[in-house]
């Protein structure tokens, strides 16, 4: 993943935290883990769509794509690590294999 593209994610995500009145704690608010997972699985999406599409084409793909998997995430992260105060500061990777994902 980009770090400039995941920067970009976490920095936006933040300030509209911040608008919200959201306050990042070692226990709610932004959670890096998710960030990073979010921003891979729209890389995929997008360079699967190839060269010629616009950003239209991929905002409809990842809203066909993942509007109904917002919790996609639980396929990849057992509970534990998900949960964890280490997981939501710094990105880890999944934990569950490629051959247990449903």
């Amino acid at each position: 993943m980009r770090a400039a593209t995941k920067d970009t994610v976490r920095a936006r995500i933040l300030v509209y935290a911040k608008a919200q009145g959201i306050v990042s704690t070692p226990d709610s608010g932004y959670h890096e883990t998710i960030t990073c997972f979010w921003v891979e699985r729209i890389r995929e999406l997008t360079a699967a769509l190839g060269r010629g599409a616009c950003a239209w084409d991929a905002a409809r793909a990842a809203v066909s794509a993942f509007a109904h998997r917002g919790r996609l995430f639980d396929a990849y992260y057992s509970y534990d690590l998900i949960a964890s105060r280490e997981a939501r500061a710094v990105y880890h990777a999944p934990d569950i294999p490629d051959i247990l994902r449903s």
